[in-house]
């Protein structure tokens, strides 16, 4: 049909999709739409994913690990937010290990 594209499928097919693309396709397509740009960013999607693996085992002072209920369900020393937004998350630990910031 016309005009049907990646927003038009439903959420289980495009999570179904994103885990044959991998993580760099995946999030390529944040670009695409709002849509995408939304599932990427929720749990479970490719941000997340993608931020467990890169960051697996780094911990920020003041954020904690990347999931912050890796451990036991709650965040590390008591700190990190509840997380919304997995890519910003992502970037925020992307920057701060270049800096070495703690």
């Amino acid at each position: 049909r016309a005009g049907a594209g990646l927003a038009s499928l439903p959420a289980g097919v495009y999570r179904v999709l994103v885990a044959y693309l991998g993580f760099l396709p995946s999030v390529l397509l944040d670009a695409c739409c709002k849509s995408v740009s939304a599932w990427n960013r929720v749990r479970n999607g490719p941000w997340y994913w993608g931020g467990c693996r890169v960051f697996a085992g780094v911990e920020l002072a003041g954020e904690g690990l990347f999931d912050p209920q890796a451990r036991g369900g709650r965040p590390s020393g008591g700190a990190g937010p509840a997380v919304e937004d997995w890519r910003s998350r992502f970037r925020c630990f992307r920057d701060r290990v270049i800096r070495f910031e703690d």
